[in-house]
């Protein structure tokens, strides 16, 4: 049995929010990356790799800090997409519209860069942040379908022409290639994953998009990251399992233990409504009472990856597992929307009111203390 529990300090358990997913507002449509014919069935499935967890755990969590950042009129924040730390150990704050904005350690307001336009160095209405292994800023922008690449520095480097769709899930791997996550709707179901080089190109593509994601356009969640040995691991916010391949999209395993609490959508009710439009599809996601994905996150000094639910009724617990395939924690009742994540501490997001500005970050620090070693017959 997995472990169910998770000391925090009785002060620091602090009211929930319920994270922002921006995509609701927008006009819904996705770019159609690559065409390789449509369907409605499944991936083969493929088991986690360990069908026997070697150990479980339960994580303990101790609240050490909170970032409290700068309120200026450059600085004036609401709940983040993501957080980032750069290689000067600056805090990147990516709201996922321009501009970002750039504050050290303890909060303190930097500067900001790829203010809103369409000239060199600016940026359109929607866009994701990730950071190369070279310490460069990439910077997708889905309303002018382009890369914009700053260096460590901030400062506008080149960019160049890719169509990025209104991108919401995207990585870096070790030779700098980006990887995105495709949505679907109306469009095709594969690939999943795509893959560029970074003057634009096109490398790959690979997987299928599952139907249960068929309601997930501009909506956030999910995730996608990839791990030092060029692994990919990825899936959306309407479905509890993990996708893992290598770097040339080989199927690895598919992480499919489901957590209890876990009410994912009907697949009878989607296809009903498919096609029906994205009014209907989003009005049955939204108040259906389906569990939402929130976040991927991986450690890969740790080998963890943290699975971030959001549960109707604003509960928001999260999974451990091991990127070998094993569950180590289930239903880990977090002090906050879990938004970042090293080898030492989490960094949650709270905020009571969706209105609130410049919301605080959580800093706690955490360890897994092991319940039970089990050896595989």
């Amino acid at each position: 049995m997995l472990a169910q529990r998770v000391d925090v300090p009785r002060a620091s358990v602090l009211r929930w929010g319920l994270p922002y997913l921006r995509g609701f507002l927008r006009v819904w449509g996705v770019a159609l990356l690559v065409s390789v014919g449509g369907c409605k069935t499944e991936p083969a499935a493929i088991s986690s790799e360990a069908s026997v967890a070697p150990f479980t755990a339960h994580l303990v969590l101790d609240h050490v800090r909170t970032i409290s950042p700068e309120f200026t009129p450059e600085s004036i924040l609401r709940f983040p997409d993501n957080i980032h730390f750069d290689t000067k150990g600056h805090l990147i704050w990516d709201e996922g519209s321009p501009p970002v904005r750039v504050f050290d350690a303890e909060g303190g307001f930097i500067r900001t860069f790829g203010h809103p336009g369409a000239g060199p160095g600016e940026l359109g209405r929607f866009i994701r942040l990730t950071i190369g292994p070279n310490g460069y800023f990439y910077v997708l922008d889905g309303t002018q379908r382009r890369v914009s690449v700053f260096t460590p520095d901030y400062e506008f480097a080149y960019s160049f022409p890719m169509d990025t769709g209104f991108v919401e899930q995207v990585a870096i791997d070790s030779q700098g290639n980006l990887l995105q996550l495709r949505e679907s709707w109306w469009t095709d179901v594969r690939p999943a994953v795509v893959t560029h080089d970074t003057t634009g190109v096109l490398l790959a593509g690979w997987g299928e998009i599952p139907f249960s994601a068929r309601v997930q356009v501009n909506l956030g969640g999910g995730g996608l990251v990839v791990d030092a040995q060029d692994n990919v691991y990825y899936g959306w916010i309407s479905d509890h399992r993990i996708w893992k391949t290598d770097s040339e999209g080989t199927l690895l395993a598919v992480f499919d233990d489901k957590p209890a609490y876990y009410k994912g959508p009907d697949i009878g009710r989607l296809e009903g409504l498919d096609g029906k439009g994205s009014g209907e599809l989003m009005g049955y996601f939204m108040q259906g009472g389906i569990t939402h994905v929130l976040a991927l996150i991986l450690v890969p000094e740790k080998q963890l990856l943290f699975q971030h639910f959001v549960v109707p009724g604003r509960r928001i617990p999260f999974e451990v597992w091991h990127t070998d395939g094993f569950k180590i924690a289930t239903d880990v009742q977090a002090p906050g929307s879990l938004i970042y994540a090293d080898s030492d501490f989490l960094y949650l997001v709270n905020r009571a009111d969706e209105e609130d500005e410049n919301p605080p970050i959580l800093v706690y620090e955490y360890r897994l203390e092991q319940e039970d070693a089990v050896v595989a017959p």
